[in-house]
């Protein structure tokens, strides 16, 4: 068994987390994916974390690995209190993520003169510490550490969790380059214009992406239209490939369509990744569990699947950019950092949370990258 699945093995991650139940999803669909489900009844944020892959165990690590990284955020820590701008004159400019710079669209005038908690983090560009604000980080419940006013919005974006330090840290990097390049590629989400410039040719993917061509394949073959948009390239975005992909039902069952999303480093793993999740959505909503998933507007997703049918694909899979030879974690990280580099991004300030044994989790702060309202 990999070392990644490990705490699968011996139940220790689980126990700490408080998981209960790992539950298999996948037989209440017909995607043939394997979705699970973890369910985690002390939580705050969520008491449901899903979980998807080519086998149940992957699919349970991976609920497992979501339900590590709220548990994380739950569990505030600060390290500093202060205004901003008086940090900022006593530690220097660099050494604060100043809260504008993470929510400019929503970050009330005067945030830089509040008295807030804050967490200290590495910044991957740069590479001195640099100060966070707690609120950004954490999400804590009721009775948790006061983090001052919540002038930045929680969210659980740009998280990531995993036995290996640099796998979390690529995941939560990927994770926040993903909703950048959405918003980029479709600011107004799946309208007539974006389908037709982003949607792919079908017949390219043999080539260029074969696990997503046959996945994508073996949907189809259970009553499932398939559809990838390629979101990669946008104007001043980081180079990476990143894919929408949205499943039909042709028998418009419970859920007449699903999307999913996903930033890789290589094309047919974002593609393939996409699939994943449009599948791990269904079950999700099949399921019913989850506390932030609504049953989805039927009429809009006839309209959306009639658009998508009806659009002449013209976008190849093979033009998608890509990091060949990026390998280990670690590598992946530079060839990341190297991309928001040429994109502009002078910052990547990476907070190593409290977790249980053998488990990283990590939150990255970016200033300067968008944050897609797509689920």
């Amino acid at each position: 068994m990999p070392k990644a699945l490990r705490p699968l093995r011996d139940g220790s991650l689980a126990v700490a987390l408080g998981v209960t139940r790992i539950a298999r999803l996948t037989g209440l669909d017909r995607t043939g994916v394997e979705v699970a489900s973890a369910v985690r009844p002390g939580a705050h944020v969520l008491q449901v974390t899903n979980g998807k892959g080519d086998t149940f165990e992957r699919a349970a690590q991976g609920a497992l690995l979501e339900a590590a990284e709220l548990w994380a955020a739950e569990r505030a820590e600060v390290e500093a209190w202060g205004a901003a701008t008086d940090l900022a004159a006593h530690h220097g400019e660099a050494a604060v993520v100043r809260p504008e710079a993470l929510a400019p669209e929503r970050t009330e005038p005067g945030a830089s003169e509040l008295r807030l908690a804050w967490r200290i983090g590495q910044d991957l560009l740069g590479g001195a510490p640099a100060l966070v604000p707690a609120c950004a980080v954490h999400c804590p419940p009721a009775g948790g550490p006061l983090l001052g006013a919540a002038v930045v919005p929680w969210t659980s974006n740009g998280m990531g969790a995993h036995e290996d330090l640099a796998a979390a840290l690529l995941h939560a990097l990927l994770e926040a380059v993903e909703r950048d390049l959405l918003a980029r590629a479709l600011p107004e989400g799946f309208t007539e214009e974006a389908v037709a410039a982003r949607l792919l040719d079908r017949s390219s993917l043999a080539r260029a992406a074969p696990r997503a061509a046959a996945l994508a394949g073996r949907l189809e073959a259970r009553g499932f239209q398939v559809h990838l948009l390629d979101a990669s390239a946008a104007a001043d975005g980081p180079t990476l490939p990143c894919a929408a992909a949205l499943v039909a039902d042709v028998e418009h069952g419970a859920v007449p369509l699903a999307a999913g999303y996903a930033c890789r480093l290589e094309p047919d793993e974002a593609l393939h990744a996409a699939l994943l999740e449009a599948a791990q959505s269904r079950a999700t909503e099949i399921h019913g569990a989850r506390e932030d998933v609504a049953l989805g507007d039927r009429r809009a997703a006839k309209g959306l699947a009639a658009l998508l049918g009806g659009t002449r694909a013209r976008r190849h899979a093979g033009r998608m950019p890509g990091v060949r030879g990026a390998g280990a974690a670690a590598a992946g990280v530079r060839a990341v950092l190297a991309r928001l580099r040429r994109a502009g991004i002078a910052r990547a300030v990476a907070v190593e949370l409290s977790a249980p044994p053998g488990v990283h989790v990590v939150k990255v702060a970016v200033p300067g990258l968008l944050l897609s309202e797509l689920l």
